[in-house]
């Protein structure tokens, strides 16, 4: 259990640290910041593709890799139109 809160814990502060240079240099341009974006998205579905999926297809079988994944994309379109949020083109 230990185990399990340590590494939650590095895994948000590491989120933090990641976020820090994006909240200090406040005069980003367009490019760099679609670059930053993409660059974060393809760490993440390399988190995804080289970690979560082989996990789960060893303790499950695909029709659970399915359902999660969709239950994950569902969750992520609900909020993205429930939540308000600013466009960071707005604050320009």
């Amino acid at each position: 259990m230990n185990e399990v809160l340590i590494g939650s814990l590095l895994a948000g502060l590491a989120t933090g640290v990641g976020a820090l240079p994006v909240l200090i240099i406040r005069k980003l341009t367009h490019k760099w910041r679609d670059i930053l974006l993409a660059f974060a998205g393809g760490v993440m579905l390399a988190a995804t593709l080289l970690s979560l999926v082989p996990e789960t297809l060893s303790y499950g079988n695909l029709y659970h890799l399915i359902i999660g994944l969709s239950i994950g994309a569902l969750t992520l379109s609900l909020l993205e139109k429930s939540i308000p949020h600013i466009h960071v083109e707005s604050l320009n």
